[in-house]
């Protein structure tokens, strides 16, 4: 019934959504000429200058990265390193092999933002290169650690929280990475090094991050990462056997997809866009302190990950989406035992979603994005993983994702000030990023094992004060939480977050003497759910 009443609601408001979407549309292309204008003009002018900003970096780019006393668009994460190399040999090899890499076939460099930092002229943003590039001034020793002492995770975790929101230094390259020698972790009695990654989003994304890291940091192949976009099963289908009527199904697809996107796009996005979360943890954002706490759970073995995803018959990002929701319910119903405050029944993230086609030896910001609900309302683990897994299905088929790209695509047109205006938040409490690492463990300069990966999720520009990361490596993953301190205003807070995570992924763990009649009632049950879920009729090519 509630698809019947949305498809009503589609074809009553498409004219006029439609006519809207256009007319908007031409009235920034004015603007789009002008921001052509200025960038011709600084060739002239600022020939010494490196150019504009793309328009995915300008969505970043608008945070300064200095002289900003709080910047929220920093990509926070480490790695160990097992093996004890000294921070004269990490900073040579990083010089040579990553920075200064170039292309075999062009000549130039492959990562020359590393070298280059963003500045505003008349509203828009430009790169500039540093005058005098020093690889010291970006790799270095950690602060407080230049002693040799040893770091437990503890203490290491206290030192990393203040770098989630401190800027950079001006007329630098806003990226820095910070070595600890000598790290103490949890599991072990053996020290080994640590090395702190901080980067500005406006530089690149994490996957692009990922790969410079694999391919030249550690000199290894790209195959071992997992794809984050693959091509539809009809042209994966037509690939493989040749036939006529194989190209006749993806061709007929693909135009019926693309025909449904266009048609019920505006309706999505103003759909989506509208919906805004009401719940204690949803603060305006002049609320926020811009002072966070961070916190990881240990690690996760992924066979046990992928244990449930075979028997409850459902999506590896689904689980971890209801985990992460059954965590945040638990720990309403502990800090507000007399239920005061509301557990809410859902809590949107806004979510990276994958574009295909993410090129390598770049750094970019290369996705679209997506709003992906989590269910802290739900009690029931397998309950709320089935509504975990409707609801990611009904965003993959949705035009949203290809709308958000367009709508930020048109941002890109106008100055600096009205995009921090009009590209913030305003509807979601988390920002999640879940994609996969390596899936087999990797090797600094070729010797230097990495031991363990996390990365830790901005709050980006608005009003969400959670982030959560998600990032798999080698045969286990990771939950990294970030988490204002006007939400949760104590570490012991964002602990027991991540211990009611892990809890909660272990809920989902099949008994192993089920009966095949209680895996029929959980399909039924799933089912149920689906039925019940709105189902959109667009498939996005992209992430299909």
């Amino acid at each position: 019934m509630d698809s019947f009443f949305e498809l009503c609601a589609i074809i009553l408001t498409l004219p006029i959504l439609w006519t809207l979407f256009l007319a908007g549309y031409i009235v920034c292309i004015p603007l789009f000429l002008l921001r052509w204008a200025f960038g011709k003009l600084t060739l002239i002018l600022h020939p010494s200058w490196a150019g504009m900003l793309s328009d995915k970096d300008i969505l970043f780019a608008e945070d300064p990265a200095c002289p900003n006393p709080k910047p929220h668009s920093i990509l926070l994460g480490y790695t160990t390193i097992e093996g004890n190399p000294t921070l004269a040999e990490i900073q040579e090899r990083y010089l040579n092999d990553v920075i200064l890499s170039k292309n075999s076939q062009t000549g130039k460099l492959n990562y020359p933002k590393f070298q280059q930092y963003y500045e505003y002229w008349f509203g828009y943003s430009f790169w500039k290169w540093e005058e005098s590039f020093s690889i010291e001034k970006h790799i270095r020793l950690m602060e407080g650690t230049e002693d040799g002492k040893v770091v437990t995770e503890e203490t290491l975790l206290s030192l990393l929280s203040p770098l989630a929101n401190k800027p950079f230094k001006p007329k630098l390259s806003p990226w820095e990475y910070l070595y600890v020698p000598k790290y103490l972790p949890k599991d072990s009695t053996t020290p080994i090094g640590v090395l702190i990654k901080r980067i500005h989003h406006g530089i690149g994304d994490g996957y692009s991050i990922l790969k410079s890291v694999v391919s030249y940091a550690c000199g290894d192949t790209l195959d071992k990462l997992i794809p984050l976009a693959r091509k539809s099963p009809s042209m994966t289908f037509a690939g493989k056997h040749n036939h006529q009527i194989a190209k006749y199904i993806m061709l007929t697809s693909n135009f019926v997809s693309t025909v449904n996107s266009l048609l019920t796009m505006p309706y999505y996005f103003i759909k989506h866009m509208a919906t805004i979360d009401i719940n204690a943890w949803f603060l305006p954002r002049s609320q926020l302190s811009r002072k966070c706490h961070l916190g990881i759970t240990r690690k996760i073995p992924l066979h046990l990950v992928k244990q449930i995803s075979r028997e409850r018959g459902v999506s590896f990002s689904a689980i971890l989406f209801s985990v992460a929701g059954g965590g945040v319910g638990r720990l309403f119903r502990k800090k507000y035992p007399d239920g005061v405050v509301k557990v809410p029944d859902v809590m949107q993230c806004f979510t990276p979603f994958p574009r295909p086609g993410h090129p390598n030896n770049k750094m970019v910001n290369h996705f679209t994005t997506a709003l992906i609900k989590i269910f802290p309302g739900i009690t029931s683990p397998v309950e709320r993983l089935l509504k975990s897994e409707a609801d990611l299905n009904n965003m993959k088929k949705s035009s949203f994702p290809i709308s958000s790209h367009i709508m930020m695509s048109i941002l890109a047109a106008f100055p600096v000030w009205y995009v921090r205006l009009i590209g913030a938040n305003w509807f979601a409490t988390t920002i999640v990023s879940n994609f996969p690492g390596p899936r087999e463990y990797i090797s600094y300069f070729r010797k230097y094992k990495i031991s363990d990966m996390v990365f830790w999720t901005p709050h980006l520009n608005g009003s969400a004060g959670i982030g959560i990361g998600m990032l798999t490596y080698g045969e286990s993953l990771r939950f990294a939480l970030n988490v204002d301190s006007a939400i949760l205003p104590t570490q012991k807070d964002v602990d027991d977050l991540c211990a009611y995570i892990e809890d909660e992924l272990h809920s989902l763990l099949p008994p192993t003497n089920k009966s095949d009649e209680n895996q029929n009632k959980i399909s039924e049950k799933k089912k149920s759910i689906e039925s019940r879920s709105s189902v959109s009729e667009l498939r996005l090519r992209s992430v299909s």
